[in-house]
């Protein structure tokens, strides 16, 4: 833009202050000058164009807003049984990331869920708080949920089985 401005100065179109000028009563000459000043600015600085056509879309609807900011919000109520570091679980209690593993005791993919958080915990700092689903009820009623095994971080509950890689993925982004 400040090439821009700096052309049309040069050109003389800005020579009266920017308050008397007026752009629809510019002579051929200028009007040419100022064409190509822009053209010039333009294609030196596609991004403008890209950036123009962006902001002049509509943004779609948050389909779900609503409902993640319920989720976030249970997901505070709760926090205290969720994320309580000396409760039930394993890693360290000071770890800079606590999650919560629901399980129930006759879950296969429960106690896979588990191994493989309790191997992942040998290298990233991390703290499983081990739940049942007898003891996360009033959460997982309130978030309308029936399966375990669920992990559950400060900001989002993943429900169902997960591969490893995944879970250590989600557990990585939330490092310090």
């Amino acid at each position: 833009m400040r090439r821009i401005m700096a052309t049309l100065a040069a050109t003389g179109i800005l020579a009266a202050p920017a308050y008397a000028t007026d752009i629809t009563a510019l002579s051929p000459a200028e009007r040419a000058a100022f064409g190509r000043a822009v053209a010039q600015y333009l294609h030196a600085n596609p991004q403008v164009i890209a950036d123009a056509i962006e902001a002049a879309q509509p943004k779609p609807p948050d389909l779900y807003a609503e409902d993640r900011e319920r989720d976030l919000s249970l997901i505070a109520q709760h926090g205290k049984m969720l994320f309580d570091r000396n409760a039930d679980g394993f890693g360290p209690t000071a770890a800079p990331v606590v999650i919560a593993l629901i399980r129930h005791p006759d879950c296969p993919s429960c106690d896979t869920a588990e191994a493989d958080l309790r191997a992942l915990s040998k290298q990233v700092p991390f703290r499983t708080r081990l739940l049942s689903m007898e003891e996360a009820a009033p959460f997982m009623a309130a978030m309308d949920m029936t399966d375990a095994p669920a992990y559950v971080f400060e900001n989002m509950v993943l429900s169902g089985a997960m591969p490893p890689a995944v879970i250590e993925r989600y557990i990585k982004d939330r490092l310090p």
